[in-house]
């Protein structure tokens, strides 16, 4: 079987993430034993520091190094998310007009930006080193997996908007916003997995889903606060949620025959 061989630019992003996010995650963890021993207030303020950075710094090695060892669509897939969300991050949180002068904020910036655009710009180059493959998928299926991804993408940015509240967190609640920007980059990889074809990203998709469907109905008729029908049903802000949750479930039990001919 012949080796492929990255890309120039690809395989230049791919060692910028490794690197980068290597080095970034080891000087955080370094960082985060050496203030331990400044006290209490110290120990605060390092650990604060930590937690809002090691999570993006872990994830941008952990891409790249993926893109580096599996050369694999997914991987692709997969360091781009990522470079778009720790974008996303550095600006939310770097932005020059409350955290820092535009001397720190913008190479901090830069660096997932940097990534991003490598990996944009070499997409052609990338996917030609891979056989062409028909599109095998249901026309449901296509649908579902596209929604499912705008859905982890639609996540994704509510976790970033959640890190711009961070300083109201406190303890573990600290973690909340990384949570779910994990949980929307997993859900965006599931619909990227099903188009694979895997039995196991569909049964991922419908259990994730109905989870969340599931605590989604559970927040409005589960509290002691309940809501009526008439009020849940002329307020778009707890009809939509339920439709995006949904539609995903219905499409893909619906195409489920047809999917299980291809799927592996």
């Amino acid at each position: 079987m012949e080796k492929v061989s990255l890309p120039i630019k690809t395989k230049i992003a791919a060692l910028w993430m490794t690197l980068i996010g290597g080095g970034a995650a080891v000087f955080l963890l370094c960082f985060a034993v050496w203030v331990r021993s400044g006290g209490p207030e110290s120990a605060l303020v390092g650990g604060l520091i930590f937690y809002l950075n090691f999570p993006p710094a872990f994830f941008f090695f952990l891409t790249g190094l993926l893109l580096l060892l599996k050369k694999k669509k997914w991987s692709w897939w997969f360091a781009t998310i990522t470079s778009i969300g720790v974008t996303g991050v550095m600006i939310f949180y770097f932005r020059p007009a409350n955290f820092a002068p535009y001397s720190i904020s913008i190479p901090l910036i830069a660096i997932p930006l940097f990534s991003l655009i490598l990996l944009l710009l070499d997409s052609k180059n990338f996917f030609k080193i891979f056989p062409v493959e028909k599109p095998l998928l249901p026309i449901k299926t296509r649908v579902v997996t596209w929604w499912i991804i705008l859905v982890g993408v639609l996540i994704m940015l509510l976790g970033i908007l959640m890190i711009l509240d961070i300083k109201f967190l406190k303890g573990i609640e600290i973690l909340q916003p990384f949570s779910v920007l994990a949980l929307g980059g997993f859900i965006c990889f599931l619909g990227f997995w099903i188009r694979k074809g895997k039995k196991q990203a569909w049964w991922a998709s419908v259990i994730i889903f109905s989870v969340l469907l599931l605590s989604w109905l559970w927040l409005l008729f589960g509290q002691p606060v309940r809501f009526s029908i008439e009020e849940i049903i002329s307020d778009a802000f707890f009809i939509i949620p339920f439709i995006i949750l949904l539609v995903p479930i219905i499409l893909l039990l619906l195409d489920r025959k047809n999917f299980w001919k291809i799927a592996t």
